[in-house]
């Protein structure tokens, strides 16, 4: 007898839990500021640069893709562009000191110099994916729509 009244007070307070949970998140939606504060922390987030808004799995997708991009650009002679990619893959690295040392060494000369030269001041001294100056450097999350926001 016990277990029933047991298991029955477990399934109520699942269940208030629940109903708690769906009650204050309507209540957060229905607010009128809702829309509005979102959009605002978007384009804040997206003018700070935090973190570039991905995954450790999809900074490595992104990195590897740029990275890809930017040998079949070099292959085709379009420096241009592979030094966009370049640039684009150092963006969601964690550590683009790194990355550029081992681009100094496989990259020729002069692409490199083009690409140091293209690179915002805050990844030549050691800064990270956060501190990026240019909005076309790579996905951030406010860049894809929120399918839950009319």
């Amino acid at each position: 007898m016990s277990w029933r009244v047991a298991g029955a007070c477990g399934c109520v307070a699942v269940s208030a839990f629940i109903g708690y949970c769906i009650y204050f998140d309507n209540k957060r939606r229905s607010h009128p500021d809702y829309k509005r504060n979102i959009l605002i922390r978007r384009q804040q987030s997206k003018k700070s640069g935090k973190g570039g808004g991905l995954s450790g799995a999809d900074r490595e997708k992104y990195f590897m893709t740029e990275v890809k991009r930017a040998e079949d650009c070099l292959v085709q002679g379009l420096f241009d562009e592979t030094i966009e990619h370049l640039v684009n893959a150092l963006s969601v690295t964690a550590n683009p000191t790194q990355v550029l040392s081992a681009f100094s060494h496989s990259l020729p000369a002069p692409i490199f110099q083009a690409l140091v030269q293209q690179l915002p001041a805050s990844y030549v001294n050691g800064g990270g994916a956060g501190r990026r100056d240019s909005e076309e450097a790579g996905p951030r999350s406010g860049d894809f729509d929120d399918p839950g926001i009319d």
